[in-house]
């Protein structure tokens, strides 16, 4: 259901994407190119020239598991499929966001499209193709798609689609899927009118600076989720001109946490990156 959440960090071991891997994603070649799970080994990864250093959810450090396309074989214009396990929308659910990230570090990079299948009816969300990232150690690119209320009442499955370039050096990567209701939507629509926010640094260990500044009084409600959707802190503040406060979050599990920050006049989501 909704929040729908995968950073595949759980329970995922190094390998073919199939009913031996947890979370109920699957891939349907079973031959090159083909979509695997992958560690993030730093500078050691598996191929040199395509494939990034790190996972998305512990960018910057070894570890954390991330999907990618494997094109050690195949020719050019072979095709993958990653589906993910059927995800039940609400009929009177409000307007969703789809959100992941990508790597996509290689010089015969191929291209990556995306869809969300409903009782065998895909429609196209988006395609990339090309290389997008200049090196292994680049940062991920991170990808925000709305989505209408076509379908409410509806179980739906969010596909990947890898196409092979010319050559191996085309290992797209997926990493931090989630689909969820318009509490990040209208976030993601009015963040810029809720300015003066700032959190450092981000990725952390967990400690961070939360930095608000107000023209005049206002009351913040401060809340984090963890990819799992659950309310792990919650905190409210009265501003009057400028907030400083240091947050201890090295309690937490390392991975990927969402903050919303929300005031009488708009709301705001910030991604935290524990490490």
């Amino acid at each position: 259901g909704i929040p729908y959440v995968e950073d595949f960090e759980n329970a995922y071991v190094t390998g073919l994407i199939n009913a031996n891997q947890q979370g109920g994603w699957n891939a349907t070649s079973g031959q090159n190119p083909v979509w695997e799970i992958e560690d993030a080994t730093g500078a050691n990864e598996n191929s040199g020239g395509t494939g990034p250093f790190y996972d998305r959810t512990t960018f910057g450090s070894s570890g954390g598991f991330y999907a990618y396309l494997e094109t050690s074989g195949g020719s050019l214009g072979d095709q993958d499929t990653m589906r993910s396990p059927g995800i039940i929308i609400p009929a009177n659910s409000q307007p969703l966001a789809l959100e992941y990230s990508y790597h996509m570090y290689g010089a015969a990079m191929g291209v990556l499209e995306v869809f969300i299948e409903s009782a065998g009816t895909f429609t196209r969300l988006d395609s990339v193709g090309g290389q997008i990232q200049l090196a292994g150690d680049s940062a991920w690119s991170d990808t925000s798609i709305a989505l209408t209320g076509a379908f409410n009442g509806q179980i739906v499955n969010i596909v990947f689609v890898g196409t092979r370039g010319s050559s191996y050096t085309s290992d797209m990567s997926i990493d931090d899927i989630s689909l969820d209701l318009s509490l990040l939507v209208g976030v993601k629509t009015i963040a810029s009118e809720l300015g003066g926010i700032s959190i450092y640094p981000n990725p952390s260990n967990g400690l961070f600076t939360l930095n608000i500044e107000t023209l005049e009084r206002e009351n913040f409600n401060v809340t984090v989720r963890d990819a799992r959707g659950r309310n792990v802190y919650t905190e409210s503040l009265n501003v009057n001109g400028r907030y400083k406060d240091n947050l201890d979050f090295t309690s937490f599990t390392k991975g990927m946490y969402y903050m919303i920050i929300q005031s009488e006049t708009g709301s705001r989501v910030e991604k935290l990156i524990i490490q």
